[in-house]
């Protein structure tokens, strides 16, 4: 009689998965960044249960109009971008030293 024993576990990381399996997102439309930007983060939402997406300079690639549709868009989708940006400079400007100084 052979009693095997076998260890597994079950929490796996399934971006690992779909790596082995050379999963891609595949863009279909090129000209629509709103369109396939939401479909992107719908994908790794169901995928991976991410309901959360960090971004950083959103406001400096996408238009104000843009912004306002993908915001919506997130709301339906019951999704939360939260992105860090920095303002564009403009003439107001003020610079700091390390000191926090004006230079």
């Amino acid at each position: 009689e052979i009693d095997p024993k076998i260890e597994y576990n079950i929490e796996f990381d399934l971006s690992k998965l779909l790596s082995l399996l050379n999963v891609k997102y595949v863009i279909t439309e090129y000209n629509n960044f709103i369109e396939n930007f939401t479909r992107y983060l719908k994908a790794i939402s169901e995928l991976l249960g991410i309901n959360v997406f960090v971004t950083f300079g959103l406001n400096n690639v996408l238009s104000n109009d843009e912004l306002e549709l993908l915001s919506k868009e997130m709301e339906l989708l019951q999704l939360v971008i939260v992105d860090f940006s920095v303002n564009k400079f403009t003439d107001n400007c003020v610079v700091l030293d390390e000191d926090w100084c004006i230079i």
